[in-house]
């Protein structure tokens, strides 16, 4: 995202939320399929996994920008 890509703060925070949510989120997903979990629920673990990091680093960006530190 272009927020991400401005501040290299954000960009290194906002990889480190998303490795522990992409890991969180296989994990999640590899107990939901030796469950027999529906594929629907699934679909929406792998969406709301991708896009967790996505709003945390415009809250971030929109955090530091605030206290102007950008």
């Amino acid at each position: 995202t272009p927020w991400t890509l401005a501040s290299e703060t954000v960009w290194i925070r906002t990889h480190r939320l998303a490795a522990w949510t992409f890991v969180a989120g296989g994990l999640a997903g590899f107990v939901g399929v030796l469950l027999g979990v529906h594929f629907v629920v699934c679909l929406v673990l792998i969406l709301a996994v991708a896009l967790v990091p996505v709003f945390y680093s415009l809250f971030l960006y929109k955090s530091l920008e605030k206290q102007g530190r950008l």
